[in-house]
């Protein structure tokens, strides 16, 4: 009986610290699309054939690349792409390249750091390091993602958008 009692207080306290952990995240777990602050449109993802892992251009819902935000360690997310048959994951090869690519099956998901930046919207950043997504070049209406040096600026703040989208 004592035995059944403390594997009950175990599995409650557990719980309390699972529920605890998730409930503060910045952001909830499920599927989105995003947004570029500064081209203002959603993220399209490239297929893993290019140095590309996602790009800002004006397609409007529903045609944006679906993320699904899944709760990884340290606080971070994995982000999977569901327009990619929900096998592929965002990550970057090394630390030394700026460009993300995206990855299939076989391939260990990175875990992305995303922190509310203001207005509603996020910066997402490798979580051991002080580089953030950012939209490139700065000026016109497509813009490759990058990781860049965290600045503040526009070019590194993104929105999500809650899946399935509104009508529009």
């Amino acid at each position: 009986m004592r035995f059944a009692t403390r594997l009950a207080s175990i599995a409650a306290l557990t719980l309390a610290n699972f529920s605890t952990t998730f409930a503060t995240l910045p952001i909830q777990a499920g599927k989105y699309g995003i947004v570029s602050q500064r081209t203002a449109t959603f993220l399209q993802a490239a297929d893993n054939s290019t140095a590309l892992f996602a790009f800002s251009t004006d397609i409007p819902p529903p045609h944006p690349t679906i993320f699904t935000l899944i709760p990884g360690i340290e606080g971070g997310f994995t982000l999977k792409l569901e327009s990619l048959g929900g096998e592929y994951v965002t990550r970057h090869a090394n630390e030394e390249t700026s460009v993300g690519y995206v990855v299939g099956p076989g391939w260990a998901a990175l875990d992305w750091g995303i922190s509310p930046a203001g207005d509603g919207t996020y910066v997402i950043k490798v979580i051991d390091r002080d580089v953030v997504w950012t939209a490139d070049p700065p000026g016109g209406p497509i813009s490759k993602i990058i990781l860049a040096p965290a600045t503040g600026q526009k070019a590194q703040t993104f929105r999500f958008v809650k899946y399935p989208f509104e009508s529009q």
